[in-house]
């Protein structure tokens, strides 16, 4: 008993931690991000939320076929609003926690003769803003140092909508 008190005194034991955190802070890139347990929040988030959001499968397959601005088989044409997710609040989904993000990135639909818009798909991505210290630039436009990055997680999955609810389509 004499020898473990010896051994894991306080002193030894800040230590221990001091420098876990002091790697962990530079293996993540100078930032908190593998020490935030909201990483790890979003990293499950993008496995089991990000992705395409399918509303109308039998369209959603036609425009896979199709070219963007194109007409559908119902007549009307094809549309999309993408790249503004990140900058519009009202494409920013809530959540409940403060350095995660969701947000839908684009739409694809069609407007019909009522002036309704129909979606056919879109995509959700999860955004993490990780906060830390990175040098960036180039030589033209001169370096400086960031400290505040989005990491976004892209879209891997597939939803359907089957009655009322989302399902994953494996």
């Amino acid at each position: 008993m004499l020898k473990l008190k010896q051994i894991f005194t306080l002193k030894r034991i800040l230590i221990s931690i001091i420098s876990l955190f002091f790697i962990l802070f530079f293996v993540g890139g100078c930032s908190f991000k593998y020490m935030d347990w909201q990483y790890y929040v979003a990293r499950d988030m993008c496995k089991n939320e990000s992705g395409y959001y399918i509303h109308d499968e039998r369209l959603y397959k036609e425009t896979e076929k199709t070219n963007y601005n194109a007409h559908l088989s119902n007549g009307y044409r094809l549309q999309l609003r993408s790249g503004y997710g990140l900058y519009e609040n009202e494409k920013i989904i809530s959540t409940k926690y403060s350095r995660i993000i969701q947000y839908i990135n684009y739409e694809y639909f069609y407007i019909d003769d009522d002036g309704k818009k129909n979606l056919i798909y879109q995509g959700i991505d999860i955004g993490y803003h990780n906060y830390g210290l990175w040098l960036s630039g180039d030589e033209g436009a001169g370096f400086r140092l960031n400290e505040h990055k989005i990491l976004t997680c892209g879209f891997n999955t597939h939803f359907i909508l089957k009655d009322n609810k989302w399902q994953q389509i494996k």
